[in-house]
Protein backbone atom coordinates (compact mmCIF):
# COMPACT_ATOMS: atom_id res chain seq x y z
CA UNK A 1 0.00 0.00 0.00
CA UNK A 2 1.30 3.41 -0.91
CA UNK A 3 0.63 6.35 1.38
CA UNK A 4 0.36 9.60 -0.52
CA UNK A 5 1.86 12.90 0.56
CA UNK A 6 -1.65 14.25 1.04
CA UNK A 7 -2.53 11.51 3.52
CA UNK A 8 0.71 12.02 5.45
CA UNK A 9 0.13 15.78 5.53
CA UNK A 10 -3.40 15.28 6.85
CA UNK A 11 -2.22 13.06 9.72
CA UNK A 12 0.61 15.47 10.49
CA UNK A 13 -1.94 18.25 11.05
CA UNK A 14 -3.77 16.10 13.64
CA UNK A 15 -7.14 17.48 12.47
CA UNK A 16 -9.05 14.35 13.47
CA UNK A 17 -7.99 14.75 17.09
CA UNK A 18 -9.39 18.30 17.20
CA UNK A 19 -12.46 17.48 15.11
CA UNK A 20 -13.60 14.89 17.62
CA UNK A 21 -13.15 17.28 20.53
CA UNK A 22 -15.16 20.22 19.20
CA UNK A 23 -18.67 20.93 17.97
CA UNK A 24 -20.61 18.10 16.36
CA UNK A 25 -17.54 15.87 16.34
CA UNK A 26 -17.85 15.47 20.11
CA UNK A 27 -21.09 13.52 19.65
CA UNK A 28 -19.27 11.03 17.41
CA UNK A 29 -16.45 10.77 19.99
CA UNK A 30 -18.85 10.17 22.89
CA UNK A 31 -20.90 7.68 20.88
CA UNK A 32 -17.78 5.71 19.97
CA UNK A 33 -16.78 5.64 23.63
CA UNK A 34 -20.25 4.43 24.57
CA UNK A 35 -20.17 1.60 22.04
CA UNK A 36 -16.67 0.53 23.07
CA UNK A 37 -17.52 0.59 26.78
CA UNK A 38 -20.45 -1.74 26.16
CA UNK A 39 -18.57 -4.15 23.90
CA UNK A 40 -15.07 -4.38 25.39
CA UNK A 41 -14.32 -7.02 28.02
CA UNK A 42 -14.42 -5.84 31.64
CA UNK A 43 -11.28 -4.08 32.88
CA UNK A 44 -8.52 -4.71 33.31
CA UNK A 45 -8.15 -5.78 29.72
CA UNK A 46 -5.57 -5.35 27.02
CA UNK A 47 -7.02 -3.79 23.87
CA UNK A 48 -5.25 -3.85 20.52
CA UNK A 49 -5.78 -0.64 18.57
CA UNK A 50 -5.61 -1.63 14.89
CA UNK A 51 -7.35 1.46 13.55
CA UNK A 52 -5.99 3.62 10.81
CA UNK A 53 -6.34 6.90 12.64
CA UNK A 54 -4.44 9.11 15.01
CA UNK A 55 -5.22 7.10 18.14
CA UNK A 56 -7.76 9.55 19.55
CA UNK A 57 -10.16 6.75 20.42
CA UNK A 58 -7.51 4.65 22.17
CA UNK A 59 -6.21 7.65 24.11
CA UNK A 60 -8.92 7.48 26.80
CA UNK A 61 -8.83 3.69 27.33
CA UNK A 62 -6.18 3.75 30.10
CA UNK A 63 -8.45 6.06 32.11
CA UNK A 64 -10.97 3.21 32.36
CA UNK A 65 -8.38 0.52 33.20
CA UNK A 66 -7.83 -0.79 29.67
CA UNK A 67 -4.32 -1.03 28.26
CA UNK A 68 -3.94 -0.33 24.53
CA UNK A 69 -1.51 -2.84 23.14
Amino acid sequence: MTVTREVLASYAQDLEHDRLREGRGRLEFWRTQDVLRRTLPPPPARVLDVGGGTGVHAEWLPTVAHRPG
